[in-house]
């Protein structure tokens, strides 16, 4: 029994002495170790009330985080983009950097980023004291961005607020490759030189959108035109997921005819546009207003077709906008927009108008104020159902829509959105 104690005692003294002689890089690893456990397991709430794994010698700020930090570039920074004005309500107002600052950390703001992008942020710092090559990064609470690469900065104490050095950092993951959403939250970190102590400084969180490519016309780069974040948030939900323009445009038609309300009506006036010497108009605000609570209500197919186009170009899908002025005289049976569920919902029109408004991506048409029974079945109506006209050739469309009478090529028009 003794025997065995001795050895047991030597076994400990063993131990002991190889914990001791272990390396500060293994020292280092094990404090980040425990510092990325902590923002895993810590919610932000009750991250921001710690200081960090160990106590911090100093006082380090995060004052500002910039996410479109190169205006009208978007390659390796944010795109641009705006909000409702806080004064009269009205679009337009862009969205200037930093996103997120201390002094307004309870109210972030958006940033949207194009897919499969390599992105640089930037960020500013203060601290209590001169810091002269303290590393800096941050960890991923959640989001899909990935960290923030750690990078040597020099803090001067003496910087004002007007005044902050701004740091350019790259992020360690490409942006998603798919329409999306969410938000990114990072817990930013310091550590001194020749120190393998991590120490806690503060959390950054922002809404990010993904889009597939720059947003086209109508939307553009500059005044009321830039892209409102309320269109993104809808069309990144609509289309989350999506990869490729067609894929994202048919989700878009499908809620477009399912989800705002709308009810085809091809003599209605609502949101209907102006015309002006050179380019047409939408008054897309009258539109999108409706949205949120489904009651879009009556709207012609000029309306519904710009609408398409506005909401498929704000995440990059190259839509246009097209207009037959000649569309047949009887349609085949369809189930126009917001009649899907009537006891009439089959409907075989005249159109009294002669024409028709849609919007495509190339040669492909989309549609989002009739369903139409599948070519492949038989000419009676049930038990097929119907499917949205999304996403089919401009020959296969005609076929499908068209019973009676002449239909001229579509031609191309552009407008501009009104606020």
């Amino acid at each position: 029994m003794k025997n065995l104690f001795i050895l047991l005692l030597l076994l400990f003294l063993a131990l002991m002495g190889c914990g001791n002689s272990a390396s500060q890089q293994s020292e280092e690893e094990g404090n980040k170790h425990n510092f990325q456990t902590l923002v895993r397991q810590t919610s932000s709430e009750s991250l921001t009330n710690k200081t960090s794994v160990n106590e911090p010698e100093y006082l380090v700020r995060l004052e500002s985080v910039s996410f479109n930090h190169t205006p009208n570039c978007g390659y390796y920074d944010a795109i641009d983009i705006s909000q409702k004005s806080k004064i009269d309500e009205e679009y337009g107002e862009r969205i200037r950097p930093p996103e997120w600052g201390r002094e307004k950390k309870n109210n972030p703001l958006p940033a949207a980023y194009i897919k499969n992008r390599c992105i640089t942020i930037k960020a500013t710092f203060s601290a209590s004291t001169n810091l002269n090559g303290v590393i800096i990064g941050a960890d991923t609470c959640s989001g899909r961005l990935g960290n923030v690469v750690e990078k040597v900065v020099d803090i001067d104490q003496h910087n004002t607020v007007n005044n902050y050095k701004s740091w350019e950092f790259q992020v360690k993951l490409p942006t998603p490759g798919e329409i999306t959403s969410f938000y990114q939250e990072w817990a930013w970190y310091y550590k001194l030189k020749n120190s393998t102590r991590f120490h806690f400084i503060g959390n950054s969180r922002n809404k990010i959108f993904i889009i597939l490519a720059q947003p086209q016309s109508p939307w553009n780069t500059g005044g009321k035109s830039t892209p409102w974040t309320e269109v993104l948030d809808f069309a990144c939900t609509w289309a989350h997921g999506e990869t490729t323009p067609e894929k994202a445009a048919t989700k878009i038609t499908y809620y477009l005819y399912h989800h705002v309300g709308a009810i085809y009506n091809e003599n209605s006036k609502r949101c209907i546009d102006t015309k002006s010497n050179t380019q047409e108009s939408f008054s897309f605000k009258c539109f999108l207003e409706r949205v949120p609570e489904a009651e879009v209500g009556n709207i012609d197919c000029k309306a519904m077709g710009k609408a398409m186009v506005t909401f498929f170009n704000v995440v990059g899908c190259g839509a246009s906008y097209r207009f037959c002025k000649n569309f047949g005289t009887y349609l085949n049976c369809t189930i126009p927009a917001g009649t899907e569920d009537s006891d009439n919902m089959w409907q075989c029109p005249y159109l009294d108008n002669d024409y028709h408004a849609f919007c495509s991506i190339g040669d492909k048409i989309f549609d989002a104020v009739f369903y139409y029974i599948s070519p492949s079945k038989n000419s009676s109506r049930a038990p097929y159902s119907a499917q949205v006209a999304a996403n089919i050739s401009w020959e296969d469309y005609k076929r499908i829509i068209i019973q009676t009478g002449n239909v001229s090529y579509p031609e191309t028009r552009r407008f501009h959105i009104l606020r």
